[in-house]
């Protein structure tokens, strides 16, 4: 869970990416999938609190975040924001005993 102070600077650098006008997309990266279900292999299948009624999801949301990163269940999923209007996607990709790289034409 993300709250408190941690929350609040959260907020301020995506208010600062929204408002400046030279940033053209906003990527935050994170160990947990907040989107549920993605695939799994060979993990604790663990998620972050609340997902996508988490305000850490909200947040991201609403100051217009492109791409969510997360890892942890070591299999591939990207899933669309269901929040009306947004247009921030999970991308959750592998990383146990394979090296592998991501990457993503914008």
């Amino acid at each position: 869970t993300v709250s408190g102070e941690h929350l609040t600077w959260f907020k301020s650098i995506l208010r600062y990416g929204k408002q400046n006008s030279d940033i053209k997309h906003i990527f935050v990266q994170a160990h947990l999938p907040i989107i549920q279900p993605v695939r799994i292999v060979n993990s604790s299948g663990q998620f972050f609190d609340s997902a996508q009624e988490s305000d850490f999801w909200k947040i991201m949301n609403w100051y217009g975040v492109d791409v969510y990163f997360a890892g942890d269940v070591h299999s591939n999923t990207a899933t669309k924001s269901s929040y009306n209007g947004s247009n921030l996607v999970q991308v959750v990709t592998r990383g146990n005993a394979i090296n592998n790289f991501l990457t993503v034409d914008i």
